[in-house]
């Protein structure tokens, strides 16, 4: 896709954004195929043709009037329309204050001549309105709106309207709502941007816009099926990527006579592909259908499009065979992907010179047990082969038609023929999850993504793998069984993400790793054998977000240097010999949405009455398995505002890093009665408190349950006293409860009962007493959850409630027998945490198991 990107003529004026706008919407690295800093340029000059046809009509029609020396002025009611719409509107600043629109829209003065507005060739109607990318707030006054029949040009992309009643949502406005009957209206519609938007509803308005050649509805929640879009004759472009659009794909839509770019992936299409006629005449492009329920053979006739050159499918129910030799008479085409599908891939090409060059082929999990033998014949190719069934060593060939990135991670291959490293340009290179072995090859000098991880790498890190890498800034070999120290040259290496984690390293970490290394935002080391303490060389440049070194054998204190990484995340320190008081000054960290100290040596309250308690993000704390003393301070909850409030955040996004060209995601790992549950995806609404097996006294403060966003909350083996806090029912969302090996007495709350969420509950080991409540879940739970109890009585327990009485409560037992018995039981190790490295999507969490 060739992407248009220069300055538009000097008669664009005021009006110059709207027009430079279009080209860069046009031809948009989105939707073009990101290659580090290139692109997948089109070898026809067909797309050059579309791209420049709507710039000549906008050359002719719809330029801006003062240009040409005409002495109109604007329609008055179309000038107190714009004025209307800007009432509403405000401007976000970076301090997250408000403050009024301030471009030049003023009564009085020719609207012809205001900025992101543009007149037609009369200078009395108002065609072209583009308040993209301007950051703007407040509403759309639907009245004001209406008024502008006469537009061509609608564009209120990439701002963030927060209150729209009707019209509601339109542009990147982060809102949701169904788009209203008022742009049926404007019927002169030729461009219209509604992209980014959590709007609703189903799209039939679209029939009456029936001049439209550019229509972008992308990233919204638009539902229903698709029978308005063969209405569109002369629509060029269709995006509605990122949609819930349900139904079969028309035939239809594939021969309309302007179309050259559909994109509808990221749906929930279904059904079969129909064989559509007069495939020779489409001038169809660019297709992506990926990411729907689309299934049956792929249609003959999709691949006759002559004009075709990126066809994207992957992530459907596609099945049946794709011979190569299908492709033959696509002489422009450049980008297939097939990946995530049940095809299979048939190998025999006797002449592979006749097939077209790609620049991209994607062709995971297409059932290949070898390597196509026609990729010889290709050149300069970006190739994705992951999760087949491919054996043995890597050919030296295949590093020679590859020039930027190479994906062969989830095969089976076990080495790599020796090849000369100077001779490919790869800039990413993915062998992770195979059965590679021996010395860990040195990757080629333009790797910047080199993902080693999951492999059999038997020996230690060469001192010299970062040397000639310019700019080398993700490293794997996490999972492996590497021996030896951390290489001093990892310092200057310039690295962002650094994982070493599960292998047999040791030593002590370099000082110099975290002093220097002023761009390192992960660093993993878990699961090794280093010792000694932590460094305490952070400085004020540190911008870690992602620290791991749970695992290891480190002792001594918290590193003080730590709070001068003030966009720290994620702390994981569990699992190792540090010895320390509760580290008080991590709550200025105000990003810090993890932290573990699981199984350490800290000791001491964890709270006092000097502490400002600030986390505005914390999700997941965990304490356990340590020497904590004291009671709960009721304010070490109270301001934790992301277990208490919804944060104005994505609820789908996934805790972790996210670069421009990889993916790393945060892993925790939950152990419950002695089984282990990896959770590879955590969202930033799942909420977890942890702080079992320490010598915590004293009443449960009722401010937990003030937490109504929590899924997980452990307190088990402490020594806590009184009644199981009543507000305890206002956790709705909980699902893991665990109250046992304490001293808490009285009844199980009623309140419990309307937790519809819980799945395990355990409060056994306690002097709880009564009858075991009978509402909802807790008819489901077993013996198990309330046994040790011997005031409790009725189901699931064997003991009888005698006349519906509450049962006398035995005789507290000293703390010796209290240790005795804690020893005898088993131990309930709540929550660790943990990293994996991936650069696809995975499921999501399975915490608990749902009722």
């Amino acid at each position: 896709m060739l992407l248009l990107d220069f300055d538009p003529p000097s008669i664009f004026n005021g009006s110059s954004h709207l027009f430079s706008s279009y080209l860069v919407t046009t031809s948009h690295p989105r939707n073009a195929f990101f290659m580090g800093s290139s692109f997948c340029t089109t070898k026809s000059p067909a797309i050059m043709r579309f791209l420049l046809l709507p710039l000549l009509s906008f050359l002719l029609f719809y330029s801006p009037i003062s240009e040409f020396g005409v002495s109109g002025k604007c329609n008055e009611d179309e000038s107190a329309s714009l004025l209307q719409l800007k009432k509403g509107f405000h401007i976000s600043t970076h301090s997250g204050l408000q403050v009024a629109v301030s471009w030049n829209w003023k009564w009085g003065t020719d609207c012809c001549n205001w900025e992101r507005v543009t007149c037609d060739e009369s200078g009395v109607h108002v065609i072209g309105l583009d308040l993209s990318r301007r950051s703007i707030n407040g509403t759309i006054n639907s009245t004001a709106l209406i008024r502008l029949s006469n537009l061509r040009i609608l564009d209120l992309s990439y701002n963030n309207f927060n209150s729209i009643p009707i019209p509601s949502g339109l542009g990147d406005c982060n809102l949701s709502g169904s788009i209203p009957y008022t742009l049926e209206n404007l019927t002169q519609l030729v461009y219209l941007d509604l992209s980014y938007n959590y709007f609703t509803g189903s799209t039939s308005w679209l029939a009456n816009l029936t001049q439209l050649v550019h229509l972008d509805l992308s990233d919204n929640n638009f539902s229903g099926e698709l029978p308005f879009l063969p209405q569109l004759e002369k629509i060029m472009e269709v995006d509605l990527y990122y949609n819930h659009f349900t139904g079969a794909i028309p035939s239809s839509l594939f021969t309309l006579p302007s179309l050259y770019k559909l994109v509808l992936s990221h749906n929930q299409l279904d059904g079969q592909l129909s064989e559509f006629p007069n495939a020779s005449s489409s001038l169809l492009e660019i297709v992506n259908l990926g990411n729907n329920k689309l299934q049956g053979p792929i249609p003959m006739s999709l691949l006759q499009l002559p004009r075709l050159e990126q066809l994207r499918l992957s992530s459907n129910n596609f099945n049946g065979t794709i011979r190569f030799t299908m492709f033959r008479n696509l002489k422009n085409f450049s980008l297939l992907d097939l990946s995530g599908n049940n095809l299979s891939v048939d190998n025999g090409v006797d002449n592979s010179s006749f097939l077209p060059q790609f620049c991209v082929l994607r062709l995971g999990s297409c059932n290949l047990s070898e390597f196509p033998y026609f990729l010889r014949n290709q050149n300069q190719l970006d190739l994705d082969l992951s999760n087949n069934k491919i054996r043995g060593e890597i050919p030296t060939w295949i590093w020679n038609i590859t020039n930027f990135s190479l994906n062969l991670s989830h095969n089976m291959l076990t080495g790599i023929e020796p090849y000369n490293i100077s001779s490919t340009q790869l800039e990413v290179l993915d062998l992770h999850s195979n059965m590679l072995q021996g010395s860990i090859p040195l990757p080629p000098p333009n790797t910047y993504i080199l993902d080693y991880s999951n492999n059999n790498f038997t020996s230690v890190i060469p001192s010299n793998i970062t040397s000639n890498l310019a700019s080398f800034i993700f490293f794997s070999l996490s999972r492996n069984n590497l021996t030896g120290e951390i290489p001093p040259s990892f310092c200057d290496a310039g690295l962002e993400v650094l994982d070493l984690s599960h292998n047999s390293l040791n030593g002590s970490i370099p000082q110099c790793l975290v002093e220097t290394a002023n761009n390192l935002i992960v660093l993993s080391l878990r699961g090794n054998f280093f010792s000694g303490p932590i460094p305490n060389t952070f400085t004020d440049k540190c911008s870690l977000q992602i620290l791991d070194l749970n695992g290891n054998q480190l002792e001594e204190q918290v590193p003080r240097s730590l709070g001068k990484c003030r966009e720290l995340k994620v702390l994981n320190l569990g699992n190792n010999m540090i010895s320390d008081n509760f580290p008080f000054w991590l709550w200025k960290m105000s990003n810090l949405a993890v932290l573990v100290l699981r199984n350490n040596r800290f000791y001491g309250p964890i709270g006092d009455d000097g502490t400002n308690y600030t986390f505005q993000r914390l999700q997941i704390i965990d304490l356990s398995s340590n020497g904590f003393t004291g009671k709960l301070p009721w304010e070490f909850f109270k301001r934790w505002k992301s277990m208490t409030t919804t944060i104005n955040e994505d609820d789908n996004q996934i805790l972790g890093f996210h670069g421009p060209s990889m993916y790393y995601k945060v892993t925790v790992t939950v152990t419950n009665k002695g089984q282990n549950m990896e959770l590879i995806k955590i969202l930033i609404v799942f909420k977890s408190l942890d702080i079992s097996h320490n010598q915590f006294h004293g009443d449960i403060p009722e401010a937990i349950g003030e937490l109504n966003f929590l899924h997980v909350l452990n307190m088990s083996g402490n020594n806590f006293t009184g009644q199981i806090p009543k507000s305890f029912g206002n956790l709705s969302q909980l699902e893991s409860l665990d109250l046992s090996r304490n001293k808490l007495s009285g009844e199980i709350p009623q309140e419990l009962t309307s937790l519809t969420f819980l799945s395990v509950l355990d409060l056994s080991k306690n002097f709880l007493v009564g009858r075991i409540p009978q509402d909802r879940q807790f008819s489901t739970f077993e013996n198990s959850s309330f046994e040790g109890n011997p005031g409790l009585c009725g189901t699931p327990l064997s003991r009888k409630c005698e006349n519906s009485k509450v049962l006398e409560p035995p005789p507290s037992p000293s703390s010796e027998d209290v240790a005795s018995r804690s020893n005898r039981e088993w131990s309930f190790i709540p929550m660790g945490l943990g990293y994996g490295v991936g650069l696809g999507i995975v499921a999501w969490f399975q915490v608990l198991r749902r009722r």
